[in-house]
């Protein structure tokens, strides 16, 4: 029967089926029945077909949500259990301390599963009755973001999984682009005049979450997958998963190997260190499994990684070349800190322009001069190093680095404080001081003004309207009106957002004025143990480091902070203006019911997240650490504790429950 002769509700299926074949030949075959044109029309005449009769497309249909409405916004889903992710080595001597540890725990040697450390982004997919119903991004490992629509977009992932496979099923993998698609990707958007992608990795993270599933199907992702979910009725060997994968459907990555032991482990990283730069999507390192799933329960996993695996990082890759010259930057506390203006540089798909030299004794310890010929590589493969200089390289000509005597921003004296490695403009006013300040200042965790931007501060700063971050209490909306591209809406919208950063609670204030060595943890605690600016400000250095949290180093930074009598105007016009100043009755000292405790939260809880349960506990005066010593009160353990559990049963710390958070929450009148 001809295609003409077909009812549309049997050619409707009988192209979903062929559309979904091919996309298997393709990309889990590799042995491609059609040319992409023939493709192509397959496509096109389903999409017409279903335009025409869209009750009978089918659920599964390949060109479901091409062409429809964007999305406004991802909701937040909560994973079935947390995505936790793998712990990090970097060396052989590791992966053998890991091996140890294993054979530990379960008293033998056991086989491992290699596999490829894709470096992309993770996604969870879910099927039920075979049908793919869900996508959700790794997001924090508790929740991520629902990403469907997108998912659907990438040609290699099923939409429906044969009748072998399990109702139920939730696969997890990694997202990725390969190098061939990233650099096409990069050509377009250069002759678009576009700007192009910084690495495969960020581009492929950056796709999933496009608003408009259409143009994310033009960005050619694709997914390897790398974990089931225990469904019943499938191999207990990771091996074998791998390969029962395979077998509905579902692609996952190659040259995967299983060896009887860790010497095999070494043999595959000695391979696949040589063999890496051969593939043609990116991969970062390694990921080593124990094989038996059985054997991964008895492992376990601690609050951050689990036991049966780890993954282990391929040395970072090293490229030479030249420092054009060193700039000088200023920081928030007058810290200035060198950086090598380099030749630009191709390493790890990005191209590296600048390196910091982190202060001047390093510099001069890896005797660093302009115009020196250097190696550099990439800390962790994100931050540009300059690892050495190729001293056989140089000709004379190169000019040594001259620490600045003066600020480069404001042209004050720079000073090193007694004891600092760190060479400092000494001026509280310099524009670069106090623009980074204002950034602090009106950052989420501090006074939480949206809507104040580096660009808007420098302008600010420039005009003069800012001198310090006190005197954004006194900006109007007709005196920000007066910048450029500042409208009326705009500066009456910013306005209201300083006014409603006056409710900001005092350690939040505290943690604002950008005091060194306070973080937002220890301006709690300080505002626990001073529960007034007043009282803090004029504390000796002796009690404030009697604070558990505290020390002496944290204290005495206090103390210089308000020594300075430029620093404590600030303070009394930050009063002046309305800002809290001092801590809500509830929450001093003396009425905190927790106060003085330490407690540890391990394991998984069923009603709170681990910051919400740990905010909760300070809120009530607690400390919350994440280790276990004599000194703790208690540890909180949720579900799947593992070595902080084990250790507070060492040392005899009692062991609370989640029924724990919820009595103090009744006791306290909290909802």
């Amino acid at each position: 029967m001809s295609n003409t002769d077909t009812r549309p509700g049997d050619r409707i299926s009988q192209l979903t089926h062929e559309i979904l074949r091919h996309r298997r030949l393709y990309y889990l075959e590799n042995n491609p029945e059609i040319s992409d044109s023939e493709y192509d029309a397959l496509e096109r005449e389903l999409e017409t077909l279903e335009a025409e009769y869209p009750d009978l497309r089918l659920p599964w249909s390949p060109t479901l949500l091409i062409g429809g409405e964007a999305v406004v916004a991802f909701d937040s889903v909560q994973h079935s259990s947390p995505m936790i992710s793998l712990d990090n080595t970097y060396n052989r001597e590791d992966l053998r301390a890991f091996d140890l540890r294993v054979q530990k725990t379960l008293g033998r040697s056991v086989p491992y599963v290699v596999e490829l450390k894709i470096d992309g982004l993770s996604l969870a997919l879910h099927y039920e009755n075979r049908v793919l119903v869900q996508a959700v991004t790794r997001g924090d490992g508790i929740r991520g973001d629902s990403v469907l629509e997108n998912a659907r977009m990438i040609r290699n992932i099923p939409l429906k999984l044969p009748e072998s496979a399990p109702d139920k099923l939730e696969i997890r993998g990694e997202v990725f682009l390969t190098f061939s698609r990233f650099n096409a990707l990069n050509r377009f958007r250069i002759e678009q005049g576009l700007e192009p992608f910084a690495n495969p990795r960020n581009a492929a993270a950056g796709s999933m979450r496009l608003k408009d599933p259409k143009e994310a199907k033009t960005r050619g992702l694709m997914m390897y997958g790398y974990h089931i979910l225990t469904p019943r009725g499938i191999p207990d060997s990771q091996f074998e998963r791998l390969r029962w994968l395979h077998t509905i459907g579902f692609p996952s990555a190659p040259r995967r190997e299983r060896v009887p032991d860790i010497d095999g482990v070494l043999a595959q990283v000695d391979r696949f260190e040589q063999e890496k730069n051969a593939l043609d999507f990116p991969v970062d390192g390694l990921v080593v499994k124990v094989d038996s799933v059985a054997d991964w329960e008895t492992l376990g996993s601690t609050a951050k990684f689990p036991r049966f695996a780890v993954a282990y990082k391929f040395p970072a890759e090293q490229v030479t070349t030249r420092v054009n010259a060193v700039m000088f930057q200023v920081g928030r506390t007058g810290v200035i800190t060198p950086v090598a203006e380099l030749e630009p540089v191709e390493l790890a798909g990005t191209t590296v322009q600048r390196a910091t030299l982190h202060n001047f004794e390093e510099l001069n310890r890896k005797n660093i001069r302009v115009g020196d010929a250097v190696f550099i590589e990439k800390g962790g493969e994100i931050i540009p190093k300059v690892v050495k200089v190729i001293i056989s390289r140089r000709t004379g000509s190169e000019l040594p680095v001259v620490e600045p005597e003066n600020c480069p921003v404001c042209g004050a004296e720079t000073a090193r404080m007694d004891g600092e490695v760190a060479l400092r403009c000494i001026n509280p006013s310099c524009p670069a001081v106090v623009q980074n300040a204002v950034l602090h200042f009106v950052s989420r965790d501090a006074m939480d003004i949206q809507g104040i931007g580096n660009a808007l501060v420098g302008q600010l700063v420039e005009n003069g309207m800012i001198r310090d971050f006190a005197d954004i209490y006194d900006l109007t909306a007709p005196r920000l009106e007066e910048l450029e591209r500042m409208g009326r809406k705009s500066a009456e919208n910013l306005v209201n957002e300083i006014k409603k950063s006056r409710s900001i609670p005092y350690y939040r204030v505290l943690y604002a004025l950008g005091i060194r060595y306070v973080g937002l943890k220890s301006a709690k605690i300080l505002a626990a143990g001073f529960p007034s600016m007043e009282s803090l400000r004029n504390a000796e250095t002796e009690k404030m480091a009697k604070i558990e949290g505290i020390g002496p180093v944290i204290a005495e930074s206090v103390y210089r902070f308000f020594s300075l009598p430029e620093n404590r105007q600030v303070v009394d016009r930050l009063a002046n203006a309305g800002l809290s100043m001092e801590a809500e009755s509830d929450t001093t000292v003396s009425e905190q019911p927790l106060a003085g405790k330490t407690y540890v939260l391990t394991g998984e809880l069923a009603g709170f997240t681990r910051k919400e349960a740990g905010a909760f506990l300070e809120s009530l005066g607690a400390n919350v650490s994440s280790s276990v010593s004599r000194k703790t009160t208690g540890v909180i353990a949720g579900e799947k504790a593992g070595s902080k559990l084990r250790k507070a049963q060492e040392l005899g710390v009692e062991i609370l429950d989640e029924n724990f958070l919820n009595q103090l929450k009744q006791q306290t009148g909290e909802n």
